[in-house]
């Protein structure tokens, strides 16, 4: 399972990993957005009636804008197009224009319940709308689950039986993190193609240095099901 922009992801690890180097997660640091995508065909006649037909159902566009992002962020950015060859293969993309603070989060068995005031971009449908919560420090730690339950505008219970991504502490969970919809999606065609080099910063060029060319760019991606 790979989760833009750091990789694949594995069992109580905030990290991710993209061809053997270890990412931490990082937002864009411009904005981000998520549109409804709806497909409608019009079809006028002679006498100006207009005629409307859903063609297919709504999917998302997300979209995370970059702006003057070091070249190790953008590397891994790359290096994650690279990973799921750009347009061919999905993953799962986290929706930073929709986050919420939870009222609580609590331990249930193998779940963990969690709180909000709108669960509307949440199902417990593999195939429909958001079927996974990410909740997040704001800095380095994270969870990741699927949905199991739903009790509308009220509680939503997420899964982590045999697969706690993230390693994100339930009191941290209640103190500093907000939730956010996960959606499984494609990166377009010539996604990285309006990235431009912005300023060269004269560094050690490496994994964990700022060094070369910085950046400024954006994504759309769109969502693989209906929204």
């Amino acid at each position: 399972m790979k989760l833009f922009p750091i990789g694949t992801i594995s069992n109580n690890a905030d990290t991710g990993t993209t061809a053997g180097v270890s990412y931490n997660f990082f937002e864009p640091n411009s904005k981000c957005g998520s549109t409804k995508a709806h497909n409608i065909l019009v079809s006028r006649f002679q006498n100006q009636t207009a005629m409307t037909r859903k063609v297919t159902d709504p999917v998302l566009k997300l979209t995370y804008e970059y702006g003057d992002i070091f070249n190790r962020e953008y590397k891994a950015i790359e290096n994650f197009s690279d990973s799921v060859d750009e347009a061919l293969t999905s993953f799962l993309v986290v929706d930073l224009d929709n986050g919420k603070a939870p009222s609580s989060v609590a331990s249930v068995t193998t779940t963990w319940a969690v709180t909000i005031d709108s669960t509307d971009r949440y199902s417990t449908v593999t195939n429909s709308k958001a079927n996974r919560m990410f909740l997040w420090d704001g800095v380095s730690s994270w969870k990741m689950g699927t949905i199991s339950s739903i009790d509308t505008n009220a509680t939503v219970l997420i899964n982590l039986n045999g697969s706690m991504f993230g390693n994100l502490s339930l009191s941290d969970a209640n103190s500093k993190a907000y939730t956010y919809p996960v959606y499984e999606a494609y990166m377009p065609q010539g996604a990285l193609s309006n990235f431009k080099n912005t300023k060269y910063l004269d560094e050690n060029i490496t994994l964990g240095s700022d060094g070369g060319w910085m950046k400024s760019g954006k994504i759309e991606f769109v969502s693989k099901y209906k929204v």
